[in-house]
């Protein structure tokens, strides 16, 4: 499509009927504007994948400073301000399986245990994955003795950070400047582990697990069993958004919906690409060179309808290239044929001697003059075609 189409329709696109949109966002969908996109987006991305043994819960941050209800500040991330997305992605592959759009606090959740809110928002993340046995990584924001309790109940275990001002915490595991550097201090209930480590001096982390049960620890690091499996699991989302801002599809929009979409697309490159690397594990194709190709494949049916239209033949050239189809520069039997008896300017004479001709050039087939041509009508910008008739032509 041409410049000034591509820009209609991005100012244009939207992605649900604004007449029923007061109804929805009225019964509680905050994202009304999008939401229906984005979660058969999700539904897809669900249904075409199977996650690994390991799965990473955390938040995704998708910039943007214009005017929307539920915008968030987060002083973390890279862009501070944006919309918050929850992600649950593969912890190995960086997958995303199943996401949605933070918008505030949910009146219409239904919770009757009265749970904590990132205990809710865990809960349906992994829906999808529930009784798997598969391990879930957090960070301190979920960790909860509440959310192990429910994520065990669903057939899953967790690993996680945890906050050290909870009151779960006994004494025992509380910050203490007397604590040597590289040391550990476990404590075991009947399905979970709590693990104090201290790093290095003034520094200490509280983890807690469902899926391990013993005191193990690395002697080359002196890191306890526990704290290296959730750094190697923990970056599953991190690595997700660092894949979507290195190749971003992102345009600048003062419309959220939009800046949703751009995100779903950069995520579905991701998700692509993953799907394409486990159907054929021995094509080590790039990230760069693998997205140059779903391009073209997503837009090479419209330009094969586009070659067929009554179009200018640079433009089908530049198609034929993208193709990988030959250029037809060749002389066909139209170019034998007569010139049109209408007479127009020369392209090639000044606007000031407003010279007529009834000759067109053999390839271009642009007016020219007799001053400008040669045999059969070639014009001076064409000179590259007079070989086809230096054989006594």
């Amino acid at each position: 499509m041409t410049l000034k189409r591509f820009l209609f329709l991005l100012c244009a696109i939207r992605f649900d009927d604004p007449d029923s949109r007061a109804d929805r966002i009225a019964s509680g969908d905050t994202a009304a504007a999008v939401s229906e996109v984005f979660k058969s987006f999700i539904k897809n991305c669900s249904t075409n994948y199977t996650c690994s043994e390991f799965a990473t819960v955390d938040e995704m941050l998708v910039p943007f400073r214009g005017k929307c209800k539920f915008r968030m500040y987060m002083k973390s991330k890279p862009a501070k301000y944006g919309l918050k997305i929850m992600c649950l992605c593969d912890a190995r592959t960086h997958y995303l399986i199943n996401a949605f759009i933070y918008t505030g606090k949910n009146v219409l959740r239904r919770n009757p245990k009265k749970l904590s809110i990132p205990t809710l928002d865990v809960l349906d993340l992994v829906s999808p994955i529930e009784n798997t046995n598969r391990n879930i990584t957090g960070d301190n924001w979920f960790t909860s003795n509440e959310l192990v309790s429910e994520l065990k109940s669903r057939g899953l275990t967790y690993v996680g950070t945890m906050r050290k001002n909870k009151r779960d915490i006994s004494p025992q595991f509380q910050p203490n400047k007397s604590r040597t550097a590289q040391s550990s201090i476990f404590g075991f209930t009947g399905d979970r582990t709590l693990v104090y480590f201290v790093p290095k001096r003034n520094r200490s982390v509280i983890l807690l697990s469902s899926m391990h049960h013993t005191d193990l620890v690395n002697k080359e690091s002196n890191k306890p069993e526990i704290n290296e499996f959730y750094n190697s699991t923990k970056s599953g989302v991190d690595s997700l958004d660092q894949k979507c801002a290195s190749y971003s599809c992102s345009r600048r929009s003062r419309r959220w919906p939009l800046t949703i979409f751009f995100a779903m697309l950069n995520i579905s490159t991701v998700n692509s690409r993953t799907l394409y690397i486990a159907a054929k594990p021995e094509d080590k194709m790039t990230r760069k060179k693998f997205n140059v190709l779903l391009g073209k494949a997503l837009i090479q049916e419209h330009l094969q309808e586009r070659l067929s239209l009554n179009i200018s033949r640079e433009m089908k050239n530049i198609i034929r290239k993208v193709l990988g189809i030959a250029e037809q520069n060749q002389p066909d039997a139209t170019d034998l044929q007569p010139p049109p008896a209408k007479r127009m300017r020369c392209v090639l004479c000044p606007r000031s001697k407003d010279r007529k001709t009834p000759m067109t050039c053999s390839k271009c087939r642009k007016p020219i003059c007799k001053q400008h041509a040669q045999q059969r009508f070639v014009c001076n910008a064409c000179t590259t075609a007079s070989e086809m008739w230096s054989d006594g032509v």
